[in-house]
C-alpha cells in the first residue's frame, strides 16, 4: 500500500501517520512487509522511511518519451502475438517473473501466486496504487 502526501501538507506528519496506517492495514490482510516507493529526489520521504527502518530493496529507472514523432509501426517477429496483460489468465508467469527479478524483502514476504494475483487485480496499467492522500 503506497502512502502519498500533497507536497502543500508536507512537513505536519501526516506521512508517518499514514505510513503506520498502511503498515496495520497490511499487516491485518495477512502481508508480511508494507513496501513503500519514492522520488529519488525526494529526501524527506527517503528520511522518514529510513528513520521507520525501511531499507533500499529495489531500484530501476523509469524512463519517458513523446510519441509524437514516432518511426513507422513496427510488427512483432514472426510467429510472436502481442496482446495485453490479463492479471487472472497471466498470474503464474508474472508472478514467476517478479521472483526472478526482485530480491526477496528483509521480511521475506513472499506471496504465493493467488495473493499476489489478488493484489494486483485492477492495477495493470495505472502508474501506482495510492491507498492514502492528505490534501
Amino acid at each position: 500500500m503506497v502512502v502519498v502526501v500533497a507536497s502543500e501538507h508536507e512537513g505536519r506528519g501526516l506521512g508517518a501517520r499514514l505510513r503506520g496506517w498502511a503498515e496495520h492495514r497490511d499487516r491485518a490482510r495477512g502481508s508480511a512487509c508494507n513496501r513503500q516507493w519514492i522520488a529519488a529526489t525526494n529526501e524527506r520521504a527517503r528520511a522518514l522511511l529510513l528513520a521507520a527502518e525501511y531499507r533500499p530493496e529495489r531500484s530501476y529507472w523509469r524512463l519517458t518519451r513523446t510519441l509524437d514523432a514516432l518511426d513507422q509501426a513496427v510488427s512483432p517477429p514472426a510467429g510472436v502475438t502481442l496482446r495485453p496483460v490479463d492479471v487472472h489468465e497471466d498470474a503464474a508467469p508474472l508472478h514467476a517473473l517478479n521472483d526472478v527479478t526482485s530480491k526477496a524483502s528483509a521480511a521475506g514476504d513472499r506471496a504465493d501466486v493467488d495473493r499476489w494475483r489478488a493484489r494486483r487485480r485492477g492495477t495493470v496499467g495505472q502508474e501506482h496504487r495510492a491507498a492514502a492522500a492528505a490534501g
